[in-house]
């Protein structure tokens, strides 16, 4: 679907994404599913290509391994799954153009830097931590068929309006890398700009 958002009472189409959505209260989530077929006509689809039951257990040890660090977020997450083949990142924010079409994203919150090594003892003070940066992560779950993915919590998606950038709102942005020299590149520059890597 087209995501769209508000500016100055006019809506304005961005990108093209796949919607997700968690409930935990089971009558909002009927009702949600009563009006998307009612109204918008869809159907549910269920998709099974394997043995659900090996599916089941391969689930549980992916979660069991991923407990201990896992990352939760109320943010929705936008992923960009292929190489870029431009970047740039500045001091105000992001921008990768993959497949021809650019994405860019200003900055989220400064969060303090964890310091890179104990302080000698008498210096400090214990839980201190370094200057405020941006942060951003391996992601919680590896893609196996890729160099690796990253995950940058909390910058602002950013739309091309009256041929200037406006803030959309806030998301979580999750990155994978076929080449391993576009993933080293990235991080170089990601560094240069005040971020550094959450463990």
């Amino acid at each position: 679907m087209t995501l769209e958002y508000q500016s100055e009472g006019v809506w304005l189409r961005t990108e093209v994404v796949g919607f997700c959505a968690e409930f935990i209260d089971m009558v909002k989530f009927a009702a949600f599913l009563t009006k998307l077929s009612n109204i918008a006509g869809y159907q549910q689809l269920v998709v099974s290509d394997g043995d659900s039951s090996q599916e089941m257990e391969e689930d549980e040890d992916d979660s069991q391994s991923d407990q201990s660090d896992e990352y939760i977020s109320m943010n929705p997450e936008y992923s960009i799954l292929k190489d870029y083949t431009a970047m740039a990142v500045t001091p105000q924010h992001i921008e990768l153009v993959v497949a021809g079409q650019a994405h860019r994203f200003g900055h989220g919150p400064l969060v303090p830097r964890p310091l890179p090594r104990p302080l000698p003892r008498g210096r400090g003070r214990a839980g201190a931590q370094g200057a405020p940066g941006y942060e951003y992560r391996k992601a919680p779950t590896q893609p196996k068929d890729k160099w690796m993915a990253y995950v940058i919590p909390g910058v602002i998606l950013q739309a091309l309006a009256n041929q200037q950038y406006v803030d959309v709102f806030e998301v979580d942005l999750y990155i994978e890398f076929d080449d391993g020299d576009l993933q080293s590149d990235f991080e170089t520059a990601l560094k240069a700009n005040n971020y550094f890597a959450k463990k």
